[in-house]
C-alpha cells in the first residue's frame, strides 16, 4: 500500500496553491532574467552598430521561439499520439535497442494493448523527446557561436598582414614599375608546381593544404590586390580584413538560424506598398510559407527525420553516420583550396609576366554551380548536422544514462565524440577563415563593402527621395518605388567594379541626425572612395 500510494501523482486540484505559485514565481523570474540579458546584447550591439550581428541576434531568437512551439505542440498532442495505435510486429521493427522492455504502461497503451495492438509514441517518448528539442536547440546555438569564435581568433593575424599594406617596405616590393615573372612571385612558387597542370594531383594536394598554413600571407595578400584592383582601384587604401570581419558577421546570421537559402520574394518589401489588397497579402504569405517550407526549413530538418530512423541498431549508424559532416567538411575545404589554384594558373594563362604585384581576376565560374553562397549554406548544413548529433547523444546520455542501448559499444562512444570535437575545430579553425577570403573572388562584391555609417546615409537618402517623389505623384511613387528599392540594394552585388559607377549621386543628410554619418553634399564616387579611406 505504500508503494502504492508513493507512485499517485497528485494533480494541481491537490497541491497547495502556494507551491504552484512559488513554481510559477521561479519560472517566470528565469525568463524574464534570459530576455533582459538578451536586450542588453540587443542594446550593446546596437551602440557598437554592429547590425549583422543584431540580426544574427534575432535569428537565435526566431530558431528559439520555433522550437519552442515544437515542444508546445508536442505538450497539446501528447495523448492524441498516444492514442494512435498500430499493429504489433509494425511497432516492434527498427528499435534503437536490440531486446524490447516497458516499465510502466499509461491508459492509451493499455487502450491499445486491448486491441492486440501497440501506441504509435507513448506519453513517456513525447516527453522525452521534448528534452531532444531543448538540447538541439542549445546545441545549435553554441555551436554556432564556437564556429564564428574560433574562426575570428584564427583570423586576428590578418590585421598585421593588413598593416604591412601601408609600410614603405611593401609598396617597395610591390612597385608597379618593376616587372618579374609569375613563377618568380612567392604566390606563383606556392602554386605553380609538377602537378598544377593535373586535376587529379591538384585535388589531393588542395586536400593536405587544410591541415598546413590553410590560408597564408601570400595567399592573402595577393587575393587582396585582386579583389581592391578589380572592384575598386589599384592603390586604394581600402581595410580588406575589416571588410571580411563584415562580411562573416553577416554571414553568421545565416548560419546560426534554421533558414538556408533567402527568398527571393520578399514579401516585407511588397506588402509595405501594397498593404491595401488583402487577397494580395494571403497569396504572397501563403508562397512565403511554402518557400521556406520547401528550399529552407525542410531540408535542413529532413536530415534530423533520417538521422533519428537510421539509429535503430539493425544498421550500426556508428560506423558510417558520424563521418558525414567530417568528409563534406573536407570537400569544402578542399574545393577552397583548388580554387586559389585555379586563380593563379589563370593569371599564368593569360600573361607570364608580373607587374609589380600578381593580378588575379575574381569570376564566379571558379565554384560550384557559379554560387560563391552556396558555399555558406553547405557550412551552414554542417554545423547543424554536427550540433544534431552531438545533441543526440547528449539526450541520451542524460536520459537513458551513459552505457544505455543506444551506446553499448565503447566504438560509438569514442568515434561520435572524436567526430564532433573534430569537425567543430576544423570548421571554425581551418574551413571558416579559408571560406571567409576565397569567397570573396567570386565576380560581384557584396553590399557590406560600405561601412555601417555610409550604408545608414544611402538609406535616409533613399528615403527622403521617396518622400519627395510621393509629394510629387502618389501614385507613381507606388508604383516605382519597389523597384527602385530593389535597384538600390543590388547595385553593389550587381555591378563587378565601382569604377563603373558614373552617375553622380547626391546625398542630403539630415543636419539634426548624429555627426558620425556621411557628411552633407557628398557627389559621386566619392561616397565609395571616402568610406574606403575612412577603413
Amino acid at each position: 500500500m505504500a508503494t502504492e500510494s508513493e507512485s499517485i501523482e497528485w494533480s494541481l486540484e491537490a497541491t497547495p496553491t502556494w507551491a504552484v505559485a512559488t513554481v510559477c514565481f521561479i519560472l517566470i523570474f528565469i525568463s524574464v532574467f534570459l530576455e533582459h540579458l538578451l536586450h542588453l546584447l540587443s542594446k550593446y550591439l546596437h551602440r557598437k552598430r554592429r547590425l549583422a550581428l543584431i540580426q544574427a541576434l534575432d535569428n537565435i531568437k526566431s530558431e528559439l521561439m520555433m522550437l519552442g512551439f515544437i515542444s508546445l505542440l508536442l505538450t497539446v498532442l501528447e495523448k492524441p499520439i498516444a492514442n494512435i495505435c498500430i499493429p504489433k510486429n509494425v511497432g516492434e521493427t527498427f528499435l534503437p535497442c536490440s531486446s524490447l522492455d516497458s516499465d510502466e504502461d499509461t491508459e492509451e497503451e493499455t487502450k491499445c494493448q486491448n486491441q492486440g495492438k501497440v501506441s504509435l509514441l507513448s506519453r513517456v517518448g513525447v516527453r522525452e523527446l521534448q528534452y531532444l528539442i531543448f538540447i538541439l536547440a542549445l546545441f545549435h546555438s553554441l555551436s554556432c557561436i564556437l564556429t564564428f569564435g574560433l574562426g575570428m581568433a584564427k583570423m586576428r593575424k590578418w590585421e598585421a598582414w593588413e598593416a604591412e599594406t601601408r609600410t614603405l617596405d611593401y609598396q617597395f616590393a610591390n612597385d608597379p614599375r618593376r616587372f618579374k615573372l609569375l613563377h618568380q612571385t612567392s604566390f606563383g612558387r606556392r602554386h605553380i608546381k609538377y602537378w598544377s597542370d593535373h586535376r587529379l594531383l591538384r585535388w589531393p594536394v588542395s586536400f593536405m593544404r587544410q591541415f598546413h598554413h590553410s590560408v597564408s600571407r601570400t595567399d592573402y595578400l595577393t587575393l587582396r590586390h585582386g579583389f581592391i584592383t578589380v572592384h575598386l582601384s589599384e592603390g586604394s587604401n581600402f581595410d580588406f580584413q575589416k571588410y571580411i570581419k563584415r562580411a562573416l558577421e553577416e554571414d553568421f546570421g545565416v548560419v546560426v538560424g534554421m533558414r538556408c537559402y533567402p527568398n527571393p520574394l520578399d514579401p516585407n518589401k511588397i506588402l509595405e506598398y501594397y498593404f491595401n489588397f488583402w487577397f494580395l497579402i494571403i497569396l504572397i504569405t501563403l508562397i512565403d510559407y511554402i518557400y521556406n517550407l520547401c528550399f529552407c526549413s525542410l531540408w535542413v530538418w529532413m536530415f534530423a527525420v533520417i538521422f533519428i530512423f537510421f539509429h535503430a541498431y539493425v544498421f550500426h549508424n556508428y560506423l558510417w553516420l558520424p563521418f558525414f559532416p567530417l568528409a563534406m567538411l573536407l570537400l569544402v575545404g578542399t574545393k577552397l583550396q583548388g580554387i586559389i589554384i585555379k586563380l593563379c594558373l589563370k593569371s599564368d594563362q593569360q600573361s607570364h609576366v608580373v607587374r609589380g604585384t600578381l593580378l588575379v581576376r575574381p569570376s564566379d565560374h571558379f565554384f560550384w554551380f557559379r554560387k560563391p553562397r552556396l558555399t555558406l549554406y553547405l557550412i551552414h548544413f554542417i554545423l547543424f548536422q554536427n550540433s544534431f548529433q552531438l545533441a543526440f547523444f547528449t539526450w541520451t546520455w542524460f536520459k537513458f544514462g551513459f552505457r544505455s542501448c543506444f551506446h553499448q559499444e565503447t566504438e560509438d562512444i569514442v568515434i561520435r565524440l572524436l567526430m564532433g570535437a573534430a569537425v567543430q575545430f576544423l570548421c571554425g579553425y581551418v574551413t571558416l577563415p579559408l571560406y571567409a577570403l576565397v569567397t570573396q573572388m567570386g565576380t560581384s562584391m557584396r553590399p557590406v563593402v560600405f561601412a555601417e555609417n555610409v550604408m545608414e546615409g544611402l538609406k535616409r537618402w533613399r528615403a527622403t527621395a521617396r518622400k519627395n517623389l510621393t509629394l510629387r505623384n502618389p501614385y507613381s511613387a507606388g508604383v516605382a518605388d519597389p523597384l527602385f528599392r530593389h535597384s538600390a540594394d543590388t547595385s553593389v552585388a550587381s555591378s563587378p567594379s565601382f569604377n563603373t559607377l558614373h552617375v553622380p549621386l547626391s546625398i542630403a543628410i539630415d543636419p539634426q541626425q548624429e555627426d558620425e554619418h556621411l557628411p552633407m553634399d557628398t557627389q559621386g564616387d566619392s561616397v565609395a572612395r571616402r568610406s574606403y579611406d575612412e577603413e
